[in-house]
């Protein structure tokens, strides 16, 4: 039986332990990894990369709330696959930017804005929201984009790029929700553009 490292960035551990680590439950030798205040969330998962004991990794924000963590545990499981790059719960068919932009696919529980119901999910995408993103991968996030924004969507193309798919699971409002007061607005979240610039020179888009 397949275990899975889950892993976590915080800045906050009142957020962390009223929200992830109260919800979080293990099965087998699962283990969790905390990486406290990085500088930036690519550091953070690259360094806990390196310590991880499992080939399936689960990187999830710690203000997750997992309201089925055996529903959530069995899909990752079952999707992180050897011929599928990256799995999570939300994101877009198409490569626009932000991912909500266009072809949204998948589901979540959001304190904005309730059920956020794009569609059922359960098919292959082009980008994931960071929120959860699961792998059995060898995977390294690109230390070059500042801050905590583009992680999600760079590491998604670098798995296009090397012919992998990703997957949106479905059912992810039944899974997961995501205690967040941050804006949508991509003009007024902070280091946002600074992460763009990179992105943009790097993919040439």
């Amino acid at each position: 039986m397949e275990s899975i490292s889950y892993i976590t960035c915080t800045n906050n551990f009142e957020i962390l332990d009223n929200c992830l680590l109260k919800s979080i439950k293990f099965d087998w030798e699962d283990e969790i990894i905390v990486i406290e205040s990085p500088k930036s969330i690519a550091e953070g998962y690259n360094t806990a990369i390196d310590h991880a004991k499992h080939q399936i990794k689960c990187f999830i924000h710690h203000d997750i709330i997992i309201t089925n963590p055996e529903m959530l545990r069995k899909n990752i499981m079952s999707y992180c696959t050897q011929d599928v790059g990256i799995v999570g719960v939300i994101g877009s068919k198409q490569e626009t930017i932000p991912w909500w932009n266009d072809g949204d696919i998948g589901s979540v529980v959001d304190t904005r804005m309730g059920i956020i119901w794009f569609d059922e999910g359960k098919n292959y995408c082009k980008t994931l929201d960071g929120i959860v993103l699961a792998t059995c991968q060898d995977v390294r996030f690109d230390e070059s984009i500042p801050g905590f924004h583009l992680y999600d969507q760079d590491i998604c193309k670098q798995m296009t790029n090397q012919g992998l798919q990703n997957f949106c699971m479905g059912n992810g409002y039944r899974m997961l929700t995501h205690f967040t007061s941050g804006t949508v607005m991509t003009d007024q979240i902070n280091g946002y553009n600074e992460a763009l610039d990179v992105y943009r020179k790097k993919w040439s888009c």
